[in-house]
């Protein structure tokens, strides 16, 4: 599988597009969108939420987020959520249970396996991993980011 494209504002933050001037001429007519990821969704749980309160602080002020990529945060916080949730019964009820048939792995751990690798997923795309941060060179120039920003 093909590795995924950039972003451009992550392009842009890690200096990319000076070392190579044409590689932001071919993105001139992409759309762009104001920074900043907007107000949580009011359908989130608080496990969810507090998840949102924890990281949206920190990628808005990376400056590598915009309001339409809202619902993938959201997306990635239930994903958290639900994690806490199914890690919550196993802590509970153990790693396997007794069955008819004998010793079976309880459910919640394939929930668990499921939102590991849907937390990651969205974690990378946001930049939220070390191997996705460090290919990221955030400017603390605030000013330059906003131009690129507002177009």
């Amino acid at each position: 599988m093909p590795k995924p494209r950039k972003p451009t504002n992550v392009l842009h933050l890690s200096g990319a597009f000076k070392k190579n001037p044409q590689r932001l001429a071919a993105r001139a007519n992409e759309p762009r969108y104001s920074l900043g990821i907007g107000e949580p969704p009011d359908w989130l749980d608080n496990s969810a939420l507090e998840e949102w309160n924890r990281v949206a602080p920190d990628l808005e002020s990376a400056g590598v987020c915009a309001p339409v990529e809202n619902s993938m945060l959201a997306a990635y916080c239930l994903a958290v959520s639900h994690l806490r949730k199914a890690q919550a019964e196993v802590f509970r009820d153990g790693v396997t249970y007794m069955s008819e048939q004998g010793p079976k792995k309880h459910p919640a751990m394939t929930v668990i396996k499921d939102c590991q690798s849907t937390i990651r997923q969205f974690a990378a795309e946001f930049g939220m991993t070390p191997a996705s941060r460090s290919k990221v060179s955030a400017k603390p120039k605030e000013k330059e980011e906003n131009e690129y920003a507002a177009g």
